[in-house]
């Protein structure tokens, strides 16, 4: 009972805090009335309470993100499993938080598709060299434009060549 009373009493002074701390290593997007977004710099910032002013931050410093497993056959018929792995930074928060829908998820799957897509185009061999990475990493660049970050550096983790065994149902 003493638990709930604490609770209510929490979101009660959280309903009327008027301001917001943004860390250093983060910035924040206020909206106000769910329109007009404005970039906020770490410290600091007054705000309307009552749910008129909204603030969501998201974290600028440069993170790694990995995708999961692409397998692709490749122009020598090897089917091969590649982790792409990708360090990007944020550099429009607003673009990142409003300009498309859920653009972390977006950025995993452009990963995963133009890894796939340009990988299909190689051999083994080539795979594994760092034209192709770069080849890929430029794709990824062309494609995440409008999700407000740059793009630092990008890898391919878990190279294998997978094997496949069929059996019969007969034997």
């Amino acid at each position: 009972m003493f638990d709930k009373l604490i609770d209510v009493l929490l979101e009660i002074v959280a309903f009327f805090k008027f301001w917001r701390v943004i860390p250093v290593h983060k910035q924040g997007v206020r909206i106000r009335w769910g329109k007009n977004p404005i970039v906020l710099q770490p410290g600091l910032h007054f705000i309307i309470p009552f749910e008129i002013d909204h603030v969501e931050t998201v974290v600028i410093k440069p993170e790694w993100v990995a995708s999961y497993v692409v397998h692709i056959t490749t122009i020598d018929n090897k089917t091969i499993s590649v982790g792409p792995i990708l360090k990007y930074t944020i550099l429009d928060p607003i673009a990142w938080l409003y300009g498309v829908n859920e653009a972390f998820s977006n950025l995993n799957e452009v990963m995963r598709f133009c890894t796939a897509d340009i990988l299909a185009e190689y051999t083994w061999d080539d795979c594994m060299t760092k034209p192709v990475w770069t080849k890929i990493k430029n794709r990824i660049k062309d494609k995440t434009k409008d999700l407000g970050i740059e793009i630092e550096d990008f890898g391919l983790i878990d190279l294998a060549i997978s094997r496949i065994y069929i059996t019969s149902l007969n034997q």
